[in-house]
């Protein structure tokens, strides 16, 4: 099996790059951005509908809905009633 890389991007630091975009009839629904200057990087996921669906950040910590997590994960919800199962 292959199991070289799927997608290469190399560009200069300090820029932003749309590394993935999921297209239907030609609209963009998905994209999965990366963000980088120096060793400070970033890996964000976004819809059609909302920005920041989930950004890793170089530090480890991971946001939904948040671009700058505080904590090693942290959640933002518009509404006060939030679900969680742990297993």
């Amino acid at each position: 099996s292959d199991e070289g890389d799927a997608i290469i991007t190399n560009g200069a630091d300090g820029g932003r790059y749309d590394v993935l975009t999921v297209q239907e009839n030609g609209n963009e629904r998905w994209n999965l951005s990366f963000e980088g200057s120096g060793s400070t990087n970033s890996l964000t996921l976004n819809s059609n509908a909302a920005s920041n669906i989930m950004h890793f950040a170089s530090d480890g910590k991971v946001g939904i809905n948040d671009s700058s997590p505080a904590e090693k994960l942290t959640v933002l919800v518009s509404r006060p009633k939030v679900v969680m199962n742990l297993i």
